[in-house]
């Protein structure tokens, strides 16, 4: 399926010699002109060609951040095949999920070749410094697809995989660099794995708009802070909060940590405790919020301009967003990213796509008078007491996930009477207790639902233990499964 839209991306390189791609790899850091990339592109699009990888195709990707998955990916494009980026964490079984019967080639880098099986792949050579292997048993066809499969972050548990719409890839890209005011002097940090299809979209907003970019991966994003010195960055929660620490709330340190040029960079995924938003403006960082989904694209963002701290921003798209009566973010767009779920049972789908334009996200929050959409939580999180009292856990976790020690705060009390407090610390000690049971008491003067009892631990949340999932957020129901017996005892 043609998609003008993409094609006209990668047309945008060819005159385009005043922007650039830095690629901070390890010990070195390249810069390559726009125009130059498409030159690049251009030659490996008719070495893929030549080995039989047409129009139509799919084809997998499993690479770490870096020129040849940039070069490839937009090569892959170029010649209109549908890229499948494999998540490199899991890509054994990510390739098992998606059905080798669905992929008529695979690219690997070095560090991923172990996961091809050589009775079912046969190996072609290497393009960009990838190998390009062939599926042994697809048949010489074409399986035309609207857009890749990609996965979500599975917030439930249970990642889905989902269709990308490509005819809506480069709307949402040039919906967000509109927003944000994107300059032809800005460069942009992304540094999370291209399988992350978030990232892909930020990419494309930087060729649309004539942005540089600057590629790292998450070994080496902190030296590309430094030495390529963004203007322009997106992260997770987490790593905000790392660098606060690493800084030991320190401004200069921090300034220094984020390079001499940043001028917006967005956190997203998750709340970020508002003390941590006041300490990076107190350094002079303008850190912000936005707010996005997976099935949808980007939903909301903070400015320069537009900026209400502990909200998400406004609407891209006026009257985007709706409530219900329960307080659930509904969003309505005709160019939202996803068309669907891949081999999902009709009520899984039907419970998030609503009808052609409208879905379901699963938040609940409110909008403020002028627009600004604050998220307390997610609607299935609800924690819903023994008196039948409900309560948004975010909305209690806040002040402890304030407290500079405190790595994640998590609220319990599903069927009790009151409630309990887990909190991962970077150690135990009695001057952590003190303050914790002090905030404790203050939370309580007001509640309606006290807490009553709380666990210290200094088990790390991760994807791998599963107490994360894979863009950083909490797994509710496994750390509940884990840890509600030692807060309740």
């Amino acid at each position: 399926m043609k998609s003008e839209g993409l094609a006209t991306l990668i047309s945008k390189l060819k005159d385009n010699q005043r922007n650039t791609v830095v690629f901070d790899e390890s010990t070195e850091m390249e810069r390559v002109r726009f125009s130059d990339i498409y030159e690049t592109v251009s030659l490996v699009s008719q070495q893929l060609r030549a080995l039989g990888v047409d129009m139509g195709k799919q084809v997998a990707v499993i690479a770490e951040n870096g020129k040849s998955a940039f070069i490839v990916d937009l090569a892959l494009l170029n010649i209109d095949c549908t890229v499948l980026q494999i998540p490199e964490k899991n890509a054994k079984s990510a390739l098992d999920v998606i059905g080798q019967d669905n992929i008529a080639y695979l690219l690997a880098s070095a560090l991923y070749e172990d996961v091809v099986e050589s009775d079912s792949w046969e190996p072609l050579g290497k393009i960009c410094g990838l190998s390009l292997f062939k599926n042994r048993a697809f048949l010489n066809a074409s399986n035309a697809v609207p857009g890749p499969v990609i996965f979500s972050s599975g917030t439930s548990g249970k990642e889905k995989k989902i269709r990308v719409n490509n005819a809506t890839v480069l709307p949402n890209a040039k919906q967000f660099f509109s927003a944000i005011g994107a300059r032809q002097d800005d460069s942009f940090l992304i540094f999370l794995p291209l399988s992350n299809y978030q990232q892909k979209l930020l990419i494309y907003g930087c060729i649309d708009a004539g942005v540089d970019i600057v590629l790292s991966d998450m070994q080496q994003v902190m030296q590309a802070l430094k030495r390529a010195s963004p203007s322009l960055f997106l992260a997770p929660p987490l790593f905000y909060d790392a660098m606060w620490r690493l800084a030991d709330g320190d401004e200069e340190k921090l300034r220094v940590a984020f390079g001499a040029n940043m001028r917006q960079m967005w956190s997203g995924m998750a709340a970020l405790p508002l003390a941590i938003l006041t300490g990076y403006r107190a350094a002079g960082l303008p850190l912000l919020e936005a707010y996005g989904m997976t099935e949808y694209g980007p939903v909301a963002v903070n400015t320069l301009h537009h900026n209400r701290p502990g909200s998400v921003g406004r609407a891209l798209t006026p009257g985007s967003v709706t409530l219900e009566s329960d307080g659930e973010i509904r969003l309505k767009s005709s160019l939202r990213l996803t068309c669907g779920y891949v081999d999902q049972p009709a009520e899984v789908e039907q419970a998030v796509y609503l009808d052609e334009t409208l879905i379901a996200t699963g938040d609940v929050g409110h909008m403020d008078a002028d627009g600004y959409i604050f998220i307390e939580g997610r609607k299935n999180d609800t924690i819903i007491t023994s008196g039948g009292q409900k309560i948004h856990p975010t909305s209690v976790e806040q002040s402890f996930n304030s407290l500079p020690f405190v790595q994640h705060a998590v609220a319990l009390g599903a069927c009790r009477p009151h409630l309990g407090m887990l909190l991962i610390v970077e150690q135990i000690d009695s001057s952590a207790r003190q303050l914790i049971e002090s905030t404790i008491s203050e939370y309580n003067i007001y509640a309606s639902v006290p807490i009553r009892s709380y666990f210290l631990s200094t088990e790390p949340f991760t994807p791998e233990n599963g107490l994360l999932t894979r863009n950083l957020k909490l797994q509710r129901k496994n750390i509940s499964s884990r840890y509600e017996t030692s807060v309740f005892s």
